[in-house]
């Protein structure tokens, strides 16, 4: 039953709304619920809601660390759900086309055929460009480039070169927009 039904029923049967603190014992990611051990020591409950439609993957649902604190909020004597938690396991959407994870090894993703990931030692997007912690990032190849264009030595027939000044104008120009969006 989803949660805005449950909040009706509740207004209609006089069921009394309450939170309790409870620690996480285990997460059924599949499902989106979880089971817990109330702190004042009850019961273990179960199937504890992480989202409003059960085993639905639509939406944001953040998933606790397991062993971690929650708030669990009853809606009436049969249904709970996780309403705080103290740590995060990590954390899922998914919008029409638009998925996420965000967990501690970084946030990742896609929309359509399109994906990312953000690490903390690289950043990909969708195999168009990389940068990877300790190499170089896209600003920093793509001045060399225009460096190394500047400072080229053409062969030709009569002998060595150099690049036109007015190339080289547009190349200095060109690295001046570059650095305008690339950090």
């Amino acid at each position: 039953m989803p949660i805005a039904e449950s909040i009706k029923k509740l207004a209609a049967n006089g069921d009394e709304v309450y939170t309790i603190p409870c620690k996480v014992m285990a997460i059924d990611e599949t499902e989106r619920t979880c089971d817990v051990q109330p702190l004042n020591g009850d019961a273990e409950i179960f199937g504890v809601r992480l989202q409003a439609n059960l085993g639905d993957d639509k939406g944001v649902c953040i998933f606790p660390k397991s062993g971690s604190e929650v708030l669990v909020t009853f809606l009436n004597k049969k249904t709970g759900y996780v309403a705080l938690c103290s740590e995060v396991d990590k954390v899922v959407g998914k919008f029409g086309t638009f998925e996420y994870t965000h967990d501690d090894q970084g946030f990742k993703g896609g929309i359509g055929g399109n994906s990312f990931a953000i690490t903390s030692d690289s950043v990909k997007v969708d195999g168009f460009f990389e940068s990877v912690g300790g190499g170089t990032g896209l600003k920093a190849v793509l001045f060399k480039l225009l460096d190394e264009l500047v400072a080229a030595i053409l062969v030709t027939p009569a002998g060595p070169g150099s690049v036109d000044p007015v190339t080289i104008g547009k190349l200095q120009a060109l690295k001046i927009e570059f650095a305008k969006f690339l950090k």
